[in-house]
Parts: C-alpha cells; structure tokens; sequence
C-alpha cells in the first residue's frame, strides 16, 4: 500500500528497513524548506518515527494504531498500523549534473 502527501510518499512493508536508527525526539516527519510547512505526526501517541543516523532523516514510521498525518496545505492522510518506510520526491537534472529535492510546501 502507498500513500502520498505532496513530497512525501508512504510505503507499508513486512519489514523494518536495514540500518541504525533512533526514535525520534519529536513529531516532524519533513521541514518544508520555503514556507516552514511541516509534514508532522498528528496522534503522536499512536506512532513512533524513526530517524536514520547517518541521515538524520525520519525513514521510517512505527504505526501501533491508526495515525494521521498533517500537513498546513495538504489534506491529512491516516496511515494503518505497522511498518511505513518514508520516501522523499527527487528529481535528476541531468544536462547540469545535479539532484534536486522537491519541496512540496
């Protein structure tokens, strides 16, 4: 199952990603780099995140209960439980060799 909100897309797995990670110490899934928009966890209560250390990035969503994400310009999405890896949008510029991250605020 997949869902996404603007940048961000939601993936459920049968199993927790490879890699160190650390519960994270507040309910920001993703900083919006333009407007300061956030996508947070709504019922933090109901989910845990979890941060790669390498990458300082949430990479994955710990769902107990059924949890809703926000989002200051995006309709709320509700993810069931279990295991949600998080993937961020990026797009190739090819022709001047660089990557660019979208940031849907």
């Amino acid at each position: 199952m997949q869902i996404r909100q603007g940048d961000l897309l939601f993936e459920k797995v049968t199993h927790k990603p490879s890699g160190v990670f650390k519960k994270a110490k507040d309910n920001i899934i993703e900083y919006g780099e333009g407007t300061g928009h956030v996508h947070a966890l709504a019922t933090p209560e109901h989910a845990e995140l979890m941060v790669d250390t390498g990458t300082n990035l949430v990479d994955y969503i710990n769902v107990l209960q059924p949890a809703v994400i926000g989002h200051n310009t995006h309709q709320p999405v509700t993810l069931s439980p279990g295991t949600w890896v998080v993937t961020r949008q990026v797009s190739l510029e090819l022709r001047e060799r660089r990557t660019v991250h979208y940031v849907d605020d």
